[in-house]
């Protein structure tokens, strides 16, 4: 999976309607990620990847608490019920 998981930084996915409708805020994030929805889908976890492809977090809830993560860039892949996964670049500081 992290080699999957570089090509997904590499391509960095073009955004469909589905990404534009889940956001995340604040990026740059220094605690707290939160993922909003504004779509009808239904949202049924998430993970962080670190560059190398190391999963960081894995969660159901809608806020990462990313505190103690080192400065850089992560990928956070949103799993949408029915729909292939969201991913968006999150910049730690």
């Amino acid at each position: 999976e992290a080699q999957n998981i570089s090509v997904v930084f590499s391509l960095l996915l073009s955004e469909s309607d589905i990404d534009n409708q889940i956001t995340i805020s604040p990026n740059p994030v220094k605690t707290v990620l939160t993922i909003t929805n504004t779509s009808d889908l239904e949202i049924i976890g998430s993970t962080i990847y670190n560059t190398d492809g190391r999963q960081m977090l894995q969660s159901l809830t809608n806020e990462l608490n990313v505190t103690t993560y080192p400065s850089g860039i992560y990928l956070l892949k949103i799993d949408v019920k029915n729909q292939k996964p969201v991913y968006k670049k999150i910049i730690k500081q």
